[in-house]
């Protein structure tokens, strides 16, 4: 029994020695299987990582994985492919069983995250940061000259208040003396010369009364209460005597009464007075009411705001005086509808009567009172505004007047619009873009406000504390943007450079900034911002520039001088230094377009357009004066491409990925395959693989990511 018993012991204890390594070794085994399955699913999910669209990263350097829609490239049998290729030797052992893709990372996931994370993974690994240098130059090139705009405006906006008098004061004058006037001073014609408005208050004007055998006179210039000969000569066709027209009638209706016939016309009434040349005496005093009563509003207006005999160009106490002498009279003319209406004797009686008390009431209307005074400068035709119109000078287009040859202009666009291009698109639409009509609304502004606000602000989101007022990456993230733009993308001027492969857009630099869908489009759009920059930059040399500031004050006082508003005289001034700038600016912006550089801000010695140059100004001028532009670039001046920098810092992050990726996807349908998106294309994918093996099954799960 006891020898037994050892036996039994020694049994069970090899038993459980045996099942214990058993376990150890099966256990082993799973372990080195798990490990193995997890290899071969990296090993493989690397493999297809190697499988990235070749030519999107030839092209753009981006790793992205396509991915087409409807299952026709499926990569989780491509994995399968892989883990069993790695298997074989094994298969006695362990197999793999299902492959599924659990998780997928798409470019265009995360508001396009995944592609800014590989731009700027290229840009920090193969350009580095030196390009910071350049950008902030070029920056700091422009952004130190946003000092004086603030001074300058100010300036500006001292006047505003005395300016809306005096344009109230010009309004008068039209509304008055019949001269056409606008918001600068005298509205002239192509010419040079002045220009009549009608109707207006003075222009019925009763002349003196010759002996009754010679009737009633025609209207002099000093019934009319103008000393002025040129103010004359510009509305006295424009004047016409009542008392005629009265005695006209009187002798009408006497004849009816007497019993003798009436004069015979077509269309008679029984009285025997043409109708329709009642209407049209009716119709003139109704003018001549209408802008009476204007003129006493705006008097009142004027004599609300304080302002005396001695701050305007005439006696507005004495004029609203005489004015509402004259509205009474008016408003007792245009009853002669009522009695016209009447039949019979009792009529005629009627009329008779009306005639002789409104002959009466007219003998005491005057608008000799109603005087101007010209006598600080008399208004001289041929004085011409050479900044007059814009429209004229632009003929067809910014771009005809900027390029040499326009034809070489490309008409290319993007003929599709996917979710990121139209996501630019409602971008811009909540944006401000100046266009050839804002440009030539901000020169024509008269104030100059215009240009120096647009400046001002462009100066203020290009400084230290504008676009890069940010810190760390927010700052690097943007630059970083905006050069891989420079680099892989075209622009004018860089279209055709060597080794460059054929685009859809030849502008993509400056669809980067507008996001229109036209070559053209985006072209002229540049071309306005420039020349609109350029303007605000040229105004700071010409208003602090002594001699520019005499001869425009001079052309100012010419102008508008005679009126004797100097705020007014100043107001033009500055309107026509705008116009200058503007020239100037045509000039600049034909030298950034043919690759020149151009000083940021202007001197005497480099400022390129004489003010005897102003009337003359063209095209010929403007390829004349560009071409005194050296190619180099020099310290203080900047070439197009610095202006795009400096734009593309005003463009959002987003909207500037989804141009990017506008730009990169139309590209790569024209030159490669026409369904290629980046909607379909990983950036990341997560895969789980079930193995079999002697010992059971297991799961293994794994993501990987370029």
């Amino acid at each position: 029994m006891r020898k037994g018993s050892v036996t039994v012991f020694l049994t069970l204890l090899f038993a459980c020695i045996m099942v214990f390594v058993t376990t150890f070794l099966r256990m082993a085994r799973m372990r080195w299987a798990e490990a193995s399955g997890e290899r071969m699913l990296k090993a493989s999910m690397d493999a297809v990582l190697t499988e990235y669209d070749k030519e999107l990263f030839e092209d753009y350097r981006l790793f992205l994985l396509p991915e087409w829609a409807g299952g026709e490239l499926r990569w989780d049998a491509k994995v399968k492919e892989y883990i069993e290729a790695d298997l074989l030797g094994n298969r006695s052992y362990m197999n793999v069983g299902d492959v599924a893709i659990t998780g997928r990372t798409f470019a265009v996931d995360g508001g396009n995250q995944e592609v800014v994370r590989q731009i700027l993974q290229w840009m920090k690994y193969e350009v580095g940061i030196g390009f910071l240098e350049k950008v902030m130059g070029d920056v700091e090139a422009v952004g130190k000259d946003a000092a004086p705009l603030e001074e300058m405006g100010g300036e500006v906006e001292k006047d505003q208040e005395v300016v809306a008098q005096n344009q109230d004061m010009l309004r008068l004058l039209m509304y008055v003396e019949g001269i056409k006037t606008n918001n600068t001073g005298l509205d002239y014609s192509t010419s040079g010369k002045l220009q009549m408005t009608v109707p207006f208050a003075k222009m019925a004007a009763v002349g003196e009364v010759q002996a009754a055998d010679a009737g009633v006179g025609e209207v002099q210039a000093a019934d009319a209460g103008v000393a002025n000969a040129t103010i004359w000569e510009t509305v006295k066709g424009g004047y016409w005597n009542p008392m005629k027209f009265h005695e006209k009638w009187e002798k009408r209706v006497r004849k009816k009464r007497e019993g003798r016939e009436g004069e015979k016309s077509q269309g008679a009434t029984w009285e025997g007075i043409p109708e329709g040349e009642a209407a049209k005496w009716l119709e003139k005093v109704e003018g001549v009411r209408r802008k009476t009563e204007e003129a006493i509003e705006i008097i009142i207006r004027l004599q609300g705001k304080g302002v005396s005999e001695g701050e305007s160009i005439c006696d507005i106490e004495g004029m609203k005086v005489g004015l509402e002498s004259n509205l009474e009279i008016l408003q007792k003319a245009g009853k002669l509808k009522d009695v016209y209406e009447l039949r019979g004797e009792g009529g005629l009686r009627r009329l008779s009567e009306y005639f002789r008390l409104q002959r009466k009431e007219w003998e005491g209307y005057s608008v000799r009172n109603l005087v101007f005074d010209y006598s600080s400068l008399n208004p001289k035709e041929g004085v011409k505004n050479p900044f007059a119109s814009l429209g004229a000078k632009l003929g067809n287009g910014i771009l005809g007047l900027l390029l040499v040859d326009e034809g070489d202009v490309s008409e290319a666009a993007l003929e599709q619009a996917d979710q990121r291009y139209r996501l630019s698109q409602a971008t811009v639409q909540e944006e401000k873009e100046w266009d050839a009509e804002d440009v030539e609304k901000a020169v024509n502004g008269n104030d100059g406000k215009g240009v120096l606000d647009f400046l001002d602000a462009f100066l203020g989101q290009s400084s230290s504390d504008g676009a890069l007022g940010g810190y760390g990456g927010a700052i690097i993230k943007n630059l970083s943007l905006n050069e891989y733009a420079l680099i892989f993308l075209a622009g004018y001027g860089d279209e055709g450079g060597e080794g460059r492969k054929e685009t859809v857009l030849r502008y993509e630099w400056e669809y980067m900034v507008f996001g229109k869908r036209e070559d053209k489009g985006n072209l002229t759009a540049m071309a306005n911002r420039l020349l609109l920059i350029r303007t605000g930059m040229n105004l700071l040399h010409v208003m602090t520039d002594a001699e520019k500031r005499r001869q425009t004050y001079l052309t100012a006082t010419a102008l508008v001088g005679f009126t004797c508003m100097e705020a007014l005289v100043r107001l033009t001034q500055v309107s026509l230094m705008v116009g200058w700038a503007w020239e100037e600016a045509v000039v600049d912006v034909a030298a950034l377009l043919k690759g020149h550089a151009v000083p940021v801000i202007k001197t005497r010695e480099n400022f390129q357009v004489k003010y005897e140059d102003t009337l003359r100004f063209g095209k010929g001028l403007v390829k004349e004066k560009m071409e005194e532009y050296s190619d180099g670039k020099k310290a203080g001046s900047l070439d197009y491409k610095g202006y795009l920098r400096l734009f593309l810092l005003g463009v959002g992050e987003n909207v500037k990925t989804c141009r990017i990726m506008d730009v990169i996807q139309a590209n790569m349908r024209h030159r490669y395959r026409d369904d290629f998106s980046f909607d379909n294309c990983l950036s990341a994918f997560r895969v789980k693989a079930t193995y079999q093996t002697r010992e059971g099954l297991f799961q293994k799960d794994w993501e990987c990511a370029y």
